[in-house]
């Protein structure tokens, strides 16, 4: 529920006249702002309402009486938080501007107390815009490594809402580029693996499911914490790129129907900062960060299906089965909000997966698997489990079928 608080001056005998003249300015200066169809209507709606100084809105009354969609109302609402038509007063309640007021946001020391606060027992909820000034502003250079590591170190203590990692993936998002697969024949599916000691399974289940018809596309990172990444490996073959630009991304899957690639400079580079900084400030085991981290790479990559592998145990950085649930279902709420659909698959990381550990040593394991010369194996066995559930997810064909379809691609070794 958005309660939206709007003060017009009194109009006399003496304003009337200058004050509509700025009325028509401001509105012809708001529209060089807003290009959405759903932010104007909602803007023009907000406008036509000011004998109502204070007034409640859900997402479901904007829809109605703006007459768009539920999601496009969410997405009007939050284009006017950020363009600062919408001024958060308090909790959920929103001053309206005719123009866009300077976002001066928070210092960061003060953000970063209100996270850490305690009101009535509970932590203060970070607003949309709040959020945005913190990150945008590090990313720009203006907000501190050791402001953003006590912001972090917040979140990891304090948690976070829903509706804060919903604005923060956004944000992430919204930092960069977002690529567009609809061009690709068929379901184009990403995978991810939260990590761990030995694991290796993305160079193995990507040539299998792509083998088998399904487009892969896999932006990959670096190891997190103690976990190796999936890039380190690949770096460890000579003159393997990691840093294909979108429109060689694109060309590959189009050509050879895989690509794994490091994080593009365009694609959600708030990320990039972001999950360096985390890695040398004991700031990786949030569950919250986790979350956006993942689905903000996920969803700009712009694959139609996700599969997210959350590994638990003494080798994860999920230690709980607690955890691991909890970040499954955060997946799947963000997955829900934009459209895309999301599986996960909880495995275990008591053990380091397969039999080598190391850069090259993991390399040359995948290749002995893809040959279908290691079997039986912890690594392996995951592996089938993964390619098993991806071409269920792409071709819609049942579990059975799919597995035997992933084994025969082993075993054939093409």
């Amino acid at each position: 529920m958005i309660y939206v608080n709007r003060e017009m001056p009194k109009q006399t005998k003496e304003n009337k006249r200058s004050y509509m003249i700025a009325y028509n300015d401001n509105i012809e200066a708001a529209m060089q702002k807003l290009k959405k169809a759903s932010s104007i209507k909602l803007y023009f709606y907000l406008l036509g309402n000011i004998d109502n100084y204070h007034f409640a809105l859900s997402t479901k009354d904007i829809s109605d009486r703006c007459n768009i969609s539920v999601v496009s109302a969410k997405d009007a609402v939050n284009d006017l938080i950020e363009k600062r038509f919408l001024v958060l007063r308090e909790k959920k309640t929103y001053d309206f501007y005719e123009l866009p007021q300077e976002d001066i946001g928070l210092e960061p020391e003060e953000e970063v107390r209100k996270k850490f606060k305690r009101k009535s027992g509970e932590v203060q909820e970070l607003s949309y815009s709040e959020l945005d000034y913190f990150f945008n502003g590090y990313l720009d250079g203006k907000i501190a490594d050791y402001q953003m590591s006590s912001l972090l170190m917040a979140i990891c203590i304090n948690g976070m809402t829903e509706e804060e990692i919903f604005a923060l993936t956004k944000i992430f998002i919204d930092s960069g580029d977002t690529l567009d697969l609809s061009f690709i024949p068929g379901v184009v599916v990403d995978k991810h693996s939260t990590g761990g000691i030995g694991d290796k399974t993305t160079l193995i289940i990507a040539p299998i499911v792509a083998s088998l018809g399904v487009p892969i596309l896999k932006m990959s990172g670096r190891g997190l914490g103690y976990t190796g990444g999936t890039i380190d490996k690949l770096e460890s073959i000579p003159g393997y790129r990691i840093d294909l630009s979108d429109e060689e991304v694109i060309k590959q899957v189009q050509d050879i129907g895989v690509v794994i690639t490091g994080q593009t400079t365009s694609l959600a580079p708030m990320d990039k900062e972001i999950y360096a900084l985390r890695d040398v400030t004991a700031t990786v085991s949030s569950v919250p960060l986790i979350a956006v981290s993942i689905m903000s790479k996920k969803i700009a990559g712009g694959a139609d299906k996700i599969l997210i592998d959350i590994k638990v145990g003494n080798g994860a950085l999920l230690k709980t089965k607690k955890e691991a649930q909890e970040l499954s279902i955060l997946v799947k709420k963000i997955g829900k909000v934009y459209q895309k659909e999301v599986h996960t698959i909880i495995s275990d990381m008591n053990t380091p997966l397969g039999y080598c550990i190391g850069n090259s040593l993991e390399v040359m394991e995948a290749q002995r698997i893809l040959k279908g010369e290691e079997i039986g194996n912890n690594l392996t066995k995951l592996c089938i489990d993964l390619s098993t559930e991806l071409v269920c997810m792409a071709k819609g064909v049942l579990p059975q079928d799919a597995q035997d379809m992933v084994l025969q691609a082993i075993k054939s070794g093409d």
